[in-house]
């Protein structure tokens, strides 16, 4: 049992090595940390770009979290901190203007 499953352990604890599995190509370990992460990373999403475009943040965030988690240094910070830093980016360059 993985410890983003484990009774009683903090799922958020468990990102850095999902995104490090799913660094590797593993699809399961990042369909995991999707189900981890999804609450924070899409309510950060609706605070940047308003409710009717926090979806298309959170599918663009994720694609490319994917694409690029291979880079994800874990010394770097938290697992969460790196997939917040997609949301803000992708809310800036496709949002930049808008109010939300």
């Amino acid at each position: 049992m993985s410890a983003a499953r484990r009774p009683g352990a903090c799922p958020l604890a468990a990102c850095g090595g999902l995104l490090l599995q799913s660094g590797r190509g593993d699809p399961d370990a990042f369909a995991q940390l999707y189900d981890v992460t999804c609450g924070p990373v899409y309510r950060l999403a609706v605070s940047l770009v308003g409710e009717a475009n926090a979806d298309e943040v959170l599918v663009q965030a994720y694609v490319e979290a994917w694409r690029t988690a291979p880079r994800f240094d874990p010394a770097q910070g938290t697992a969460l901190a790196w997939l917040l830093r997609h949301v803000q980016r992708v809310a800036g360059e496709q949002f930049s203007g808008e109010v939300a």
